[in-house]
């Protein structure tokens, strides 16, 4: 999808890796909550920002924080529905 390396939790997109940031699926009302944080960033890798995804670089990521925003992610990704 985006030339990296991804993790799927149900066949669904958690996170992930794109050059040296960790991507997060944590749709768009926490998505939108996470970019008040100065180190989290908008996805968006073409030119076309895709909504309810975030990343963040790895310099602002500790073991703590990376645990917390990936558990926020899948929180978030037990919510959605199965594809038909």
């Amino acid at each position: 999808m985006f030339g990296g390396t991804c993790y799927l939790e149900k066949e669904k997109m958690v996170c992930g890796i794109w050059k040296d940031n960790l991507i997060l699926r944590l749709g768009e009302e926490q998505g939108v909550r996470a970019l008040q944080n100065k180190k989290v960033r908008v996805f968006d890798i073409t030119g076309k920002p895709m909504k309810g995804w975030v990343m963040i670089n790895k310099k602002h990521l500790s073991p703590k924080t990376i645990n917390e925003w990936i558990q926020k992610a899948r929180d978030h990704v037990k919510t959605l529905k199965g594809k038909k």
